[in-house]
């Protein structure tokens, strides 16, 4: 199998994982200072392409943080519920074969590191 086919099936593993805990995604692209503002979910539109905000080729993409801490709102006069979702993130991922860092709490996975 190609090496980009493979990265895209690893980042499928990852998108599975961000819908199974809620958590929350960015990517930075190459060329940008800022990444993208944070969203709820990652989707392929096509091959190469990856979206959380609208869609970029996989290979402009810098890296792509993961926040392990899911707010779940229950309602307008309820407290929301805070899950930290750090430790089933970390195994998962390691499980997957990722390498990440975290960077002031928040996973961070170098896209030229995903074979």
């Amino acid at each position: 199998m190609e090496d980009k086919y493979k990265s895209i099936e690893t980042l499928k593993k990852v998108s599975d994982l961000i819908v199974k805990t809620n958590c929350s995604v960015r990517l930075k692209v190459i060329d940008n200072s800022e990444p993208e503002r944070w969203g709820g979910m990652v989707g392929f539109p096509s091959m190469n392409y990856l979206e959380i905000n609208g869609p970029v080729h996989v290979g402009e993409i810098e890296w792509l943080d993961i926040d392990p801490i899911e707010v779940k709102h229950i309602g307008r006069l309820v407290k929301p519920k805070i899950i930290d979702h750090q430790d089933s993130l970390s195994s998962s991922l390691e499980e997957v074969g990722l390498e990440y860092v975290i960077v002031d709490g928040v996973f961070r996975i170098f896209i030229k590191n995903i074979s």
